[in-house]
């Protein structure tokens, strides 16, 4: 009869601590997904800086500034898609002015700007945080990926 009193108690604490670390493990990893849900908020808000001083930058014409928000793509596969653009090499500036008359055809002579909708896309050439951004009637996404701290365009469809 002792034994089997033992016994209840210890499935009785054994079902309590089963409980408890379920109620853990759901409360955790709410809290987890809330706080990346904010980080991913607070990138998006990030890359979002970064797409509107890369618009007035080319807006401007001010092409040296512009470089350090464009992606370098070139030939040498020792800093394409790991570097920013150098003004000062000219397959670098070519790229760079390319990029911004792209910019400019969608948001330079925009009145309004909607910013749709933000996410990230990992391909082959790394992790692409996507901004989906209304301009008047026309829509644009704008491919960026970090560099150095900063996000710098890859690409604009």
């Amino acid at each position: 009869m002792k034994t089997q009193s033992k016994l209840q108690k210890l499935t009785s604490w054994s079902t309590v601590f089963v409980a408890l670390m379920l109620i853990c493990i759901a409360f955790g990893s709410t809290a987890e997904a809330r706080d990346s849900k904010e980080s991913a908020d607070a990138r998006g808000e990030r890359v979002k800086q970064d797409i509107e001083t890369l618009i007035g930058h080319c807006k401007a014409n001010e092409i040296d500034k512009a470089a350090g928000y464009v992606v370098y793509r070139g030939r040498d596969k020792s800093r394409r898609w790991k570097a920013v653009s150098d003004p000062t090499q000219t397959e670098d500036r070519i790229r760079v002015e390319s990029a911004c008359r792209q910019v400019n055809e969608v948001a330079s002579k925009a009145t309004k700007r909607n910013w749709v909708r933000y996410f990230t896309d990992r391909q082959s050439e790394g992790m692409f945080h996507i901004w989906k951004i209304r301009f008047d009637a026309r829509e644009a996404m704008f491919a960026m990926m970090e560099i150095d701290g900063r996000f710098a365009l890859a690409d604009i469809d």
